[in-house]
């Protein structure tokens, strides 16, 4: 099963809900109520409007929910950028066209819109599209061929050969890497054809994002054959990122050609947590319990006919959890820290501020827990710091080296800070990402992000994972006092990016 093959799971789960649960057809009063809470002061009375909205499935209804896509507020326009999956009738469709959706000045708006277009449960205009693919802003394109992309691969393109080769041309002109990489991933899933000649421009890209997504559909548009051959030469690419998709890639090819190129990647990656990856996908696709050491894979590998295909795919790899009672070198509240280019997320919003009866806070917990951790990093390790409530408060603008006096520094930075409020967790993401030397979150909250633009986990996990596969970072997460619903939802961040998940508790003995 490839990455992308999952990403509307979530939605689809969430629409289901929503169905299940919807209240009685409402009348006119009904919606004149619900019109007015729309409006209200609250950012949850707008939202629970918006999904009782959608549950009347009605135009008008429909045009609130595509009103309340420039909600300032994640809640409420996450919430409907979700639900409008729903939308199946002509009428209702051409609302995502017009001044509040595909043409409203707000790039916010149109970028929600682009994203929805590709998981619409009904064949799609390519027409449509093109106005996503031709926006102004980079994010918007990026989403409208991520939905070309998913529409192509679910048979819901509704056009003809024009668009495919209008298509091609737009890789051709696309001067943003990560736009670039997600058209070539829609050219290659919508004409395959076409796509070959881009991929082989691809493999041997300046640009690492280009390279990356060629591995992750190699296999689709050339054959198993020269995907094979292709990744072998990728997997010692210079790049992390494009090592990891090589590794995603030749794991689900499952040919015992793939797993020679993994075992002898055992020998060469230097990277730890990639290598310690390398070690699970053998050992899920095998079925067998062999480590680092490439003698024993090599003797299994000789045993098999050349025709050998792996029964068990990539999407066997679980994430490894972590082994708390294990003697690690670093830890932080408890996570084995394994990478040397991490960025520390910290989130300040909430109970983080509470006293206990001696009047401790976890702030205080996490600031001994984090100054445990840095002190015990190795020097040549790049390291990041960003608190967050409402906004990013990096310490930094980009990871340095952990030497003592930058611990000491960061540790002063944290001990001084005083921020308070919501949780904005997507924004301090973002400017995580934009070092390209990190490449481990480790994020330590409640689970449940508040603030900013991005709230629901049902699109931040999906969109997170888009992004990712051109950057290979993986989301570690340490979660306080958070639902079980919340964990689920981390967990499978991790499980997508190759990260982990724990529980802490921050109460103390």
């Amino acid at each position: 099963m490839s990455r992308l093959s999952s990403l509307v799971r979530p939605a689809a789960q969430c629409l289901a809900s929503l169905i299940l649960f919807a209240p009685p057809a409402a009348g006119q009063d009904d919606f004149s109520e619900l019109r007015q809470r729309a409006r209200d002061g609250s950012k949850w009375t707008r939202q629970r409007a918006v999904e009782e909205l959608a549950a009347l499935d009605r135009l008008e209804a429909w045009e609130l929910v595509v009103a309340a896509l420039e909600d300032q507020k994640g809640e409420v326009a996450d919430t409907a950028q979700l639900v409008l999956a729903a939308l199946d009738g002509p009428e209702e469709l051409k609302l995502l066209l017009g001044k509040q959706g595909l043409r409203a000045r707000d790039a916010w708006v149109r970028l929600r819109v682009a994203e929805v277009l590709g998981r619409l449960e009904v064949p799609v205009s390519t027409e449509v599209l093109e106005r996503a693919l031709g926006d102004d802003d980079e994010h918007v394109r990026r989403a409208g061929a991520w939905s070309v992309q998913r529409l192509a691969a679910a048979g819901r393109l509704q056009g003809d050969g024009k668009f495919e080769r209008a298509l091609a041309r737009r890789f051709q002109r696309e001067r943003e890497p990560g736009v670039r990489a997600r058209l070539l991933a829609a050219l290659v899933q919508a004409a395959p054809d076409l796509g070959r000649a881009a991929l082989e421009e691809a493999v041997r890209a300046r640009e690492s994002e280009l390279r990356a997504m060629a591995c992750r559909v190699l296999a689709l548009g050339a054959g198993e054959a020269i995907a094979a051959r292709e990744l072998g030469r990728l997997a010692g690419d210079s790049q992390r990122a494009v090592r990891s998709a090589a590794l995603d890639a030749l794991a689900a090819l499952r040919t015992r050609a793939a797993l020679e190129v993994l075992v002898e990647r055992l020998v060469a990656e230097d990277d730890e947590p990639l290598a310690a990856r390398l070690v699970r996908t053998l050992q899920a696709l095998s079925g067998l319990k062999h480590r680092a050491d490439p003698r024993p894979w090599r003797d299994w590998l000789r045993a098999l006919p050349e025709d050998w295909r792996a029964e068990r795919g990539p999407e066997a790899l679980e994430p490894e959890p972590p082994d708390r009672n294990a003697s690690q070198s670093v830890s932080f509240a408890g996570m084995p820290i394994l990478s040397k280019r991490i960025a520390f997320l910290i989130d300040l919003s909430g109970s983080m501020w509470t006293p206990d009866a001696t009047g401790r806070t976890p702030k205080d917990v996490v600031a001994e827990e984090l100054a445990r951790a840095l002190s015990s990093l190795a020097p040549d390790t790049l390291f990041q710091l960003v608190p967050y409530t409402e906004h990013p408060r990096p310490w930094k603008k980009e990871a340095v080296p952990a030497t003592p006096g930058n611990v000491r520094a960061a540790i002063r930075f944290f001990e001084d800070l005083n921020d308070r409020g919501t949780g904005n967790f997507w924004d301090a993401a973002m400017f995580a990402l934009e070092d390209e030397t990190v490449d481990t979150l480790c994020v330590l909250t409640d689970g449940a992000p508040t603030g900013g633009r991005r709230h629901r986990l049902e699109l931040i996990v999906p969109l997170f994972e888009e992004l990712d596969e051109t950057r290979s970072v993986a989301v570690d997460s340490l979660l306080v006092d958070a639902t079980r619903k919340l964990r689920n939802a981390w967990s499978d961040l991790a499980r997508r990016t190759g990260g982990r998940s724990m529980a802490v508790d921050l109460s103390g003995p």
